[in-house]
């Protein structure tokens, strides 16, 4: 088929030609152009909010850790019979980091749903040791052991789930699970000793 192109406005056809072949391939140039820009934009606006994320989840991950050790640490050393002991300059702090590490992205949110209640529990924990050592009761060093023993998972299970490996990741929650499992049943178990309600355990 033969394309009829005549002269128009004072401009010949060639002219017309180059003029809407420019025209439209720098239309498609910059939607292209635009698209990909558009893209990596994106991918680079991804990419730096995860690594804002990791930062932010890092850190509070650090923060729970040396507080939960920390608390293990002056319950061990402070708590005497007879001396009162405020476990609360250590809850707080370790509350606002589980707080934080449960903001910091999706992911952490599956473990911060689980541990926001560990400083709760704690603080039920440590009075149950207060009593139990004020009665010099037989079963105050299991209850230190829980505390240990919950500082112990924490200090390797909570940085291990931030591993970008997805079977670390995996082995690290069903240890925090079971740890918060053992938290739960200690709290209740120690609190019914306390109140006199079962016969307690005799030191081995």
């Amino acid at each position: 088929m033969n394309i009829v192109c005549g002269d128009a406005l004072g401009i010949s056809c060639g002219t017309w030609i180059a003029f809407w072949n420019g025209a439209v391939g720098a239309f498609v140039a910059a939607v292209i152009g635009g698209g990909v820009a558009l893209i990596v934009v994106r991918l680079t606006n991804a990419q730096q909010r995860r690594g804002v994320e990791r930062t932010v989840e890092i850190a509070a991950v650090s923060d729970i850790v040396a507080a939960i050790e920390e608390l293990e640490w002056v319950v061990y050393v402070h708590v005497q019979p007879g001396k009162p002991f405020d476990p609360r300059p250590y809850l707080v702090p370790m509350r606002a980091a589980i707080t934080r590490y449960w903001m910091s992205s999706r992911d952490a949110e599956v473990v911060g749903e689980i541990i926001l209640t560990w400083p709760i529990k704690l603080g039920r924990l440590i009075a149950s040791y207060q009593t139990a050592v004020k009665r010099e009761e037989p079963y105050a060093s299991d209850i230190l052991r829980s505390i240990s023993d919950l500082s112990t998972i924490a200090m390797i299970a909570l940085p291990k789930f931030s591993s970008t490996r997805l079977g670390h990741r995996s082995d690290a929650l069903a240890s925090i699970k079971q740890a918060h499992r053992h938290l739960v049943t200690d709290v209740e178990r120690f609190e019914i000793m306390v109140d006199g309600k079962v016969q307690t355990p005799q030191a081995k």
